[in-house]
């Protein structure tokens, strides 16, 4: 018995470390924020911000993986419930945000969690040019979240266009102030 505990708490240690290894930019850039709020206090109120939206990102990206741990799928309800927790960080600081939709179904936990740091990474990437973002999820046979980022240039986010990890289609659309990053991710059987 004492080896089989030994073994799941060797298992929960390597999964541990590999959340810590995801978030680790997060984390750095959290140490710096602060670093930099008690050198120069005026920028205390906006690094504050700015490091209780990357937190969230921590927080719900280790949640996910934990989720993901017990189960192959995930219910997409645990993905929007991400994404309005990290638009709420962003509203802190000053962008506008709303959430749209809610989706009663499951798909692939990989496809989940990679979804939400391309989320995650397209948001921290363009914070500087953010003045709104409009999170929509909705379901047409397949499930699609589109993020819509006001402020931002479709050029900034064109790299991410064409099928990635999991089989998730980004779908990259745009103008010069408005992008669209469309996420579509496969239904599957509950």
């Amino acid at each position: 018995r004492l080896k089989e505990e030994n073994l799941s708490l060797d298992e929960k240690n390597k999964l541990y470390d590999s959340i810590a290894y995801a978030v680790r930019p997060q984390s750095e850039e959290i140490a710096r924020l602060a670093d930099e709020a008690a050198k120069n206090p005026e920028l205390f109120s906006h690094n504050m911000a700015y490091a209780c939206f990357l937190n969230c990102f921590i927080k719900r990206y280790a949640n996910l993986t934990l989720i993901a741990r017990e189960s192959e799928n995930i219910a997409v309800a645990e993905l929007e419930l991400a994404v309005v927790e990290s638009l709420r960080y962003l509203k802190n600081m000053g962008v506008v945000t709303v959430v749209v939709g809610f989706s009663e179904t499951q798909t692939t936990a990989e496809g989940l969690i990679f979804a939400y740091k391309i989320i995650e990474n397209a948001l921290e990437e363009n914070l500087s040019y953010l003045r709104g973002v409009q999170a929509i999820f909705y379901q047409t046979g397949n499930l699609v979240c589109r993020i819509a980022m006001e402020g931002v240039a479709f050029a900034r986010i064109e790299k991410l266009d064409g099928t990635h990890k999991g089989g998730i289609v980004f779908a990259v659309s745009g103008d010069e102030d408005i992008s669209y990053l469309d996420i579509i991710l496969k239904k599957e059987a509950t």
